[in-house]
């Protein structure tokens, strides 16, 4: 085994011993990550929106590292590493859509039943109920929209991560979710002065489940 093997083995181990988001873990991650970006055959591409693509890619690693990877016993752990990193966690493959063209704009959520769109009376149905469907949604991303504006039980600034009040769901909401065009969470973090990690777990296990819980109490209901 190489030193550079042993090394990551070590790395690995350890991030996976601590409790997650620990201050031990984080420091464990932290070393791994610094010798992970480092890895010959990581997917690298000169486009301005990979380094957010890269970022969401290592937050990815922290959550499923300990539960997913698995060294391979044909080949090195390093190019195990790289392989699950490009492939399982999809950066290869992220890389590639950052040079793709832009995909079509979705169509608004209000949408006219064209006169001959329905052939049957099935079809007429199915057709009124997806446009009750469209309807609801608006009214609860209206409502959503409100409540996360006004924030009347302080429900929102008061969801943060740790030591960092600035960052409260309230502002993640209105600048990833309301405003047009979002915020980049990578701009978001340095001009709050709050490590992009911490921020990026904080949006994606806090707010995001908060948002939905918010929600469905003005009637959402998520995909089964």
């Amino acid at each position: 085994m190489s030193e550079r093997d042993e090394q990551l083995r070590q790395l690995v181990a350890a991030v996976c011993q601590a409790t997650p988001q620990t201050w031990q873990w984080q420091q464990a991650m932290t070393l791994l990550l610094t010798q992970v970006l480092a890895l010959p055959g990581l997917a690298r591409s000169s486009h301005p929106n990979y380094a957010d693509v890269l970022n969401e890619t290592l937050i990815e690693l922290g959550d499923r590292l300990c539960s997913e990877f698995q060294p391979q016993p044909n080949l090195s752990f390093e190019t195990s590493l790289v392989a699950w990193i490009n492939k399982k966690l999809r950066l290869k493959y992220r890389v590639q859509d950052l040079h793709s063209p832009t995909q079509p704009t979705p169509l608004p959520l209000e949408i006219d039943l064209p006169a001959t769109a329905a052939c049957t009376i099935w079809e007429l149905d199915a057709e009124i109920e997806q446009q009750q469907q469209q309807r609801r949604a608006k009214r609860v991303g209206q409502q959503l929209q409100q409540y996360v504006e006004q924030d009347p039980e302080a429900r929102l600034r008061q969801c943060h991560p740790g030591a960092y009040p600035q960052a409260h769901a309230q502002v993640l909401a209105q600048r990833l979710l309301l405003k047009s065009p979002p915020d980049k969470l990578t701009a978001i973090a340095r001009e709050l002065e709050v490590p992009y990690q911490a921020l990026y777990w904080h949006w994606k296990h806090k707010v995001l489940p908060l948002l939905q819980e918010i929600a469905q109490n003005f009637g959402y209901q998520p995909d089964k």
